[in-house]
């Protein structure tokens, strides 16, 4: 039985605890960002904080409207500096990128 409770909604995330019975407790965050470089900085202040909040497990997924790496655009218009804030804010939160196949 999968039990999903504590909701924290911010303005760009939900946030929810995911329990299973004999299993760990582990966050979900699902996400979806607007395109506009002012609200992509704000948005990756906000997942930090969103981290803060949610000690444990914790998995990351939607939209982000961000790359991190070039190899990602399926155009020419890059944004190298917002490339790298996403990059950084990936490390220092110690995420992993899992690959799509197909």
């Amino acid at each position: 039985m999968v039990s999903i409770s504590n909701h924290h909604i911010s303005e760009n995330a939900i946030t929810t605890l995911v329990q299973q019975e004999g299993a760990p407790m582990w966050w979900l965050t699902r996400v979806y960002r607007p395109q506009g470089n002012a609200e992509k900085v704000a948005f990756l202040h906000e997942l930090a904080d969103i981290r803060d909040l949610h000690a444990g497990p914790w998995v990351l997924v939607g939209d982000f409207n961000l790359i991190v790496n070039a190899e990602n655009k399926n155009n020419a218009i890059i944004s190298r500096r917002m490339m790298a804030r996403f990059r950084a804010l990936l490390n220092r939160l110690e995420l992993k990128e899992l690959y799509l196949n197909g």
